[in-house]
Formats: C-alpha cells, sequence, structure tokens
C-alpha cells in the first residue's frame, strides 16, 4: 500500500465524520473552527490504534455555544449517532458512545460538551 492511499485514508474518513457533523450542524470543523467563527460550532478530533486491516478511532465531538439548551439538543443530536454504520466507496465504519461530557471553559457563557466515541474501520478500497 503506498503512502498516498494512507492520506487518502485519513482524508476520505475527515470528508465522512464532516458531512456526518453537518446533519446536526452546518458549521463542523476537523481540530479547530476558523477564526472568528460565531457559536454555535463543533469540533472534532481522532486519535487511532491498528491492528491488521482494521484501524479502532478515537472520535472526539466538541460542542461549542453560548445557550445551554441549544448545546444539550446538539448534543444529543450527535448522541443519536451511536450504534449506526457508515459505508461509501473508500471505508465502512461502525459508531458507538462511550461518553458524553460537560466541560467547564474559562468564559463562563460558553458552553461546551464533548462527546467520545469509538469507530471501528475497515479499508473497502485500497
Amino acid at each position: 500500500m503506498s503512502i498516498l492511499t494512507k492520506i487518502n485514508r485519513t482524508n476520505e474518513l475527515k470528508i465522512a465524520l464532516t458531512s456526518i457533523l453537518k446533519q446536526v450542524h452546518s458549521k463542523a470543523y476537523y481540530r479547530k473552527a476558523p477564526a472568528k467563527t460565531d457559536y454555535p460550532y463543533l469540533t472534532y478530533y481522532l486519535r487511532h490504534t491498528k491492528d491488521g486491516h482494521q484501524y479502532d478511532y478515537f472520535w472526539e465531538v466538541h460542542v461549542w455555544t453560548r445557550d445551554i439548551k441549544l448545546a444539550e439538543e446538539l448534543a444529543d443530536n450527535i448522541e443519536g449517532f451511536d450504534k449506526c454504520s457508515y459505508k461509501d466507496y473508500y471505508q465502512t465504519f461502525d459508531i458507538d458512545l462511550e461518553s458524553r461530557n460537560n466541560v467547564e471553559d474559562e468564559d463562563k457563557e460558553i458552553q461546551h460538551i464533548v462527546l467520545l466515541f469509538n469507530l471501528t474501520y475497515f479499508d473497502v478500497k485500497g
């Protein structure tokens, strides 16, 4: 497998996860929202381990808003992805919720909720 294939795997996964999150809210970003982005928005991070052709990803989703009711609503909608499966031309993965936590921010006006999912990922193409 070439290095290009490995880069494409990560990129295709980020595209899929961003599109999944955009079903909940239009402002969904990998790692960091652009400067001056207005609340609310979603960000996410990925970590992974590998065993053969299987990758186990840890998908950490952050909800950022100033409205507690909206924060809970967005987190509830994201939590709805628990036990879902995703498949496209390049990949297939299962989504399992591990935890959901409120995070205290320095700015007490900001509502911050973190959801952690396990993704069991397999390459379909490549």
